[in-house]
């Protein structure tokens, strides 16, 4: 009877018994992977407390009918460098410095509140640590919190954008 070279060598020593093996043994590693990932990263958009969210919504309102009622607007521009800012500010906003805050829209992470210096006449100038590309939501409160205007801008195709009230 005639045995090929395959009948003499062991299960262990040969070829498709260990890519069979191999395929389950990857999908668990792979699994294990995409389940530490899931416990260490952040993804950012999931609200923590949605409810004490949702009450913040009538308060949003409140700022934003505030800002309408005292015509006030903003205009920020990104200056060319990309590490600083303009902002002009019109209307009755006051004499106390606003807060600017810069939102990224799913990387909560990458937020920044760059402290604004007074120019003169409604103009303000702060230095940024530079902007991720993508949608940023960017809004201006007053010190006291109680206007806020609010624009969008999509960087960097967008350099500027228009703050106004989101009266509602």
């Amino acid at each position: 009877m005639y045995r090929s070279i395959e009948d003499t060598v062991p299960w262990y020593r040969q070829f498709w018994p260990w890519v069979l093996i191999a395929i389950p043994a990857l999908t668990v590693v792979a699994g294990f992977i995409t389940l530490y990932l899931a416990i260490v990263s952040n993804d950012g958009v999931v609200e923590d407390d949605y409810y004490k969210a949702g009450l913040a919504i009538n308060q949003s309102f409140a700022r934003d009918r505030a800002a309408a009622a005292r015509h006030i607007a903003g205009f920020v521009r990104v200056t060319p460098t990309g590490d600083g800012l303009e902002l002009f500010l019109s209307g009755d906003h006051g004499d106390a410095t606003p807060v600017l805050k810069l939102l990224h829209a799913t990387r909560a992470n990458l937020d920044q509140q760059p402290e604004l210096e007074l120019i003169g006449g409604g103009q303000y100038r702060a230095r940024l640590d530079g902007l991720a590309p993508g949608k940023w939501y960017v809004k201006l409160q007053g010190e006291d919190g109680s206007w806020e205007v609010e624009g969008v801008m999509v960087f960097p195709h967008d350099k500027s954008v228009r703050l106004t009230p989101q009266v509602h």
